[in-house]
């Protein structure tokens, strides 16, 4: 699945390939949060991040895919490849930071506060 995640991904940014690789994101990351959403409460290892543990299926975990997806569709909707830019490849990696830091976010287990 990592395999066909990047794959998509790198189809999405060359131009020949663009429309394809929205249409298996879109896919992907649709069939993503379609299991997940059957799984919801239960606790597994989603492979959402770089660390292997267990937790509950919530709206965070399925809230992730279901916006890659919706990524994949704009993506389709624009129907070219973005314009590269020197920056371009810093604010993707700005990006995949920001989701890796969302990803140990929702993983933090929910404290309720008390007086």
């Amino acid at each position: 699945a990592a395999a066909v995640e990047a794959l998509a991904a790198i189809a999405l940014v060359l131009a020949p390939t663009h429309r394809g690789g929205a249409v298996a994101a879109i896919a992907l990351w649709g069939l993503y949060t379609a299991l997940l959403l059957v799984r919801r409460g239960q606790r597994l290892d989603c492979g959402c991040d770089l660390a292997a543990r267990t937790r509950p299926v919530g709206a965070a975990t399925i809230a992730r895919p279901f916006a890659l997806a919706l990524l994949g569709a704009v993506a389709l909707a624009l129907r070219a490849p973005l314009d590269w830019a020197l920056d371009t490849p810093f604010a993707a990696l700005a990006l995949l930071a920001l989701w890796f830091a969302a990803g140990e976010l929702s993983a933090l287990p929910f404290q309720p506060r008390t007086r």
